[in-house]
């Protein structure tokens, strides 16, 4: 199996925006969507940017170190990603609260 090449400074760390680690089932805030907006419809752009300030759960994480989250907020579902830099972790997967 061949290595996967990755650009510069990927995979990125799964480290929130105040360098909280981050994990699969991790409660985030959503800071921003800056990251996944270019090239997407009006009414995309419109949807994701209505998310900033919404919790979501990690759904995943991927081998270049992006978050993934699911649209509905009780949904399991991989419907886009973020920088990890754009979220702040709110719960642990444990349910105990960052700081």
């Amino acid at each position: 199996m061949a290595a996967m090449l990755l650009p510069p400074g990927f995979p990125l760390a799964p480290r929130d925006r105040y360098d909280e680690p981050l994990a699969v089932g991790d409660v985030v805030r959503i800071l921003t969507v800056t990251s996944c907006l270019k090239g997407l419809s009006d009414g995309d752009r419109s949807t994701l940017r209505a998310l900033v300030g919404e919790t979501r759960t990690i759904e995943g994480i991927d081998a270049h170190g992006f978050v993934w989250f699911s649209l509905e907020a009780l949904a399991s579902a991989l419907d886009f990603s973020l920088f990890p830099g754009e979220v702040s972790r709110a719960l642990s997967w444990s349910g105990k609260k960052s700081a």
